[in-house]
């Protein structure tokens, strides 16, 4: 358990729950055990983020930029207290790690059950889907787009009923769908990031640039950020991609990592793509790593680098969180 807001217990009496991943592998579950004296249970969920993956190398104009990962699937679901057990058990999913010169490994699912198993009917709050991770470039051939942990319907969790899904239980749908990562970029700057407008708080990963043209400099890998601008005074930041190498040469840099928009705001950003690599074939002319995804998000995409050089590394994707409020 993660105190994720520096609080167990807040002045009004609300109980506040966080967990992580326990760093096991496969299947883990925790325990949660429900407050005393409480009327309803607030549970917000999020899967693992897939990794970017990493470009391989190539010759000028083909070593293209690789895909960012899809982020997690979203619940939001308030349930009368009175409706649920006194022990439920959560299995939180973890990030995938970026590919180096491969494609990114998928992140893995979130849970909340009535018994330690996955099975649809012990579901209280169905799968909380990951996203898969970017694809790798195949010459200059980019790399495919992670996509985003999809939304789940009330046959993977029909106790969900018995509470109230932010978003609702529109045709079925007890999820908020997660945002695609961007598909790498052949030759020029990576493909940026939008925030989402869905109520979904976690983002895509950004990919990497592709490698340019001889006795060119790299290009710029993907960003992240909000064209809308501030929103009642707070402003969400933009995170920027790794900048292109200069053809003395220099190698691509680093996409920044993912980040929480604000002082304890639910609110999460994927990594941004590296920049690929100026052109010589000496060593340097590498391509820039994908930034780390933050909670539930996808990791940036690695960018292309120059032949004989090492392959770039995608960021790795976020892990997912579960967090409980009882009041």
């Amino acid at each position: 358990m993660l105190d994720f807001f520096h609080i167990t217990q807040n002045a009004k009496g609300v109980d506040i729950q966080n967990f992580l991943p326990t760093g096991g592998t496969g299947i883990d579950f925790q325990t949660w055990i429900k407050p005393r004296n409480v009327n309803w249970v607030q549970f917000f969920m999020l899967a693992g983020g897939g990794g970017g993956g990493g470009s391989i190398v190539g010759a000028a104009s083909t070593s293209a930029g690789s895909g960012g990962g899809g982020s997690s699937a979203q619940y939001n679901v308030i349930f009368p207290a009175w409706a649920l057990p006194d022990v439920l058990y959560l299995c939180v999913g973890a990030g995938g790690a970026g590919g180096t010169g491969t494609a990114g490994s998928a992140g893995t699912a979130s849970y909340i059950s009535i018994f330690p198993a996955t099975s649809a009917v012990n579901n209280i709050l169905g799968v909380c889907n990951a996203g898969s991770g970017g694809g790798v470039n195949s010459g200059a051939t980019v790399g495919a787009n992670g996509t985003p942990g999809a939304v789940s319907g009330i046959a993977t969790a029909p106790l969900a009923a018995l509470g109230m899904c932010a978003g609702g239980l529109l045709a079925g749908s007890i999820t908020i769908v997660g945002q695609y990562g961007s598909s790498g970029a052949a030759a020029s700057t990576g493909q940026s990031i939008t925030l989402p407008t869905t109520g979904l708080v976690v983002t895509g990963g950004a990919s990497g640039a592709g490698l340019g043209a001889v006795s060119t400099t790299g290009s710029l890998g993907g960003s992240i950020s909000n064209p809308g601008g501030g929103l009642g005074g707070f402003t969400f930041p933009t995170i920027v991609g790794g900048l292109g190498g200069t053809a003395t040469p220099t190698g691509g840099g680093n996409g920044s990592n993912g980040l929480a928009a604000g002082s304890k705001l639910l609110y999460f950003y994927g990594g941004a793509g590296g920049g690929s690599s100026g052109l010589a074939a000496s060593t340097g002319s590498t391509g820039g790593n994908g930034g780390n995804g933050a909670t539930g998000c996808g990791g940036g995409g690695g960018g292309g680098g120059f032949t004989g050089q090492t392959n770039s590394t995608g960021g790795r994707g976020g892990d997912g969180i579960i967090i409980s409020a009882a009041w």
